[in-house]
Parts: structure tokens; C-alpha cells; sequence
């Protein structure tokens, strides 16, 4: 099904020291905010092996075995999807205020139907900043 917003998955669990950090060093910053209210946010735990959900590609599957399909190593993990189900981005590593405003962006302004790769998007948003 189509959704107005993109939408934003992240896979945590609770004793996870990075995904705390992520919550009170990333998600909290009022420019990561702003731009989080454009998007339809799922959070996960990546251990919940109970709880039935449904991906974006219409699987129904727990969050424990979405995050072991997603080949994603590490948590916080993050996977990025345009408003019609397919995913744009993913990354299980670090995720500090610019990789995150970046990403964010990338999904906005939907630099992917471009054929850009979020390498060359961060880098002339890195430009951008400079001049």
C-alpha cells in the first residue's frame, strides 16, 4: 500500500548503548527532528521474536526475523523507504548527526531516482555546506 510519507524502520533493543547514544546525540537535535516529522517512524527491537509485523513488501514477519533477513549486522540499524514500499537506504553503522541529516535528505529529496549513491549525495551536500 502506497503511504503519503516515507517511512523511516529502526531496529534496537533495550540494553543497546548505541541506540540509547542515537536517541539522546541524534534523533533528539532539533534539525534531525524537523526532518523526522516527514516521515512515518517505526522503531523495533531487533530481538522480538513474538510480535508479528508486516514489511514493506507485504511479508508478515517478526521484527527478529526481519532483522535477520535484512542481512544487518549491528544496532541501531536503519532502512529508509520511499512512500510506495521500496527500500532506498539501510546502514547498521554509525550513525552521528551528519550520516543522519544526510540520510534523511537522501530519502526526501529522492536522490536514488537519480542513480545517485548516498556516497556521492553526502559528498555534495558536504560541498554545499562548504561554499
Amino acid at each position: 500500500m502506497p503511504a503519503q510519507r516515507p517511512l523511516l524502520v529502526i531496529f534496537e533493543a533495550d540494553a543497546c548503548e548505541d541506540c540509547a547514544a542515537l536517541h539522546q546525540q541524534v534523533l533528539s537535535l532539533p534539525e534531525v527532528r524537523g526532518l523526522l516529522e516527514r516521515f512515518d517512524i517505526v522503531r523495533l527491537d531487533a530481538g522480538d521474536a513474538a510480535t508479528a509485523v508486516i514489511a514493506p513488501d507485504g511479508v508478515g514477519l517478526t521484527p527478529a526475523d526481519w532483522y535477520a533477513r535484512s542481512g544487518l549486522s549491528r544496532l541501531p540499524a536503519l532502512l529508509f523507504f520511499e512512500e510506495g514500499g521500496k527500500e532506498v537506504l539501510r546502514t547498521d553503522a554509525l550513525v552521528l548527526r551528519q550520516r543522519m541529516m544526510n540520510s534523511l535528505l537522501y530519502t526526501l529529496e529522492r536522490a536514488y531516482e537519480k542513480q545517485w549513491t548516498y556516497q556521492r549525495f553526502a559528498r555534495s551536500k558536504s560541498i554545499e555546506r562548504m561554499r
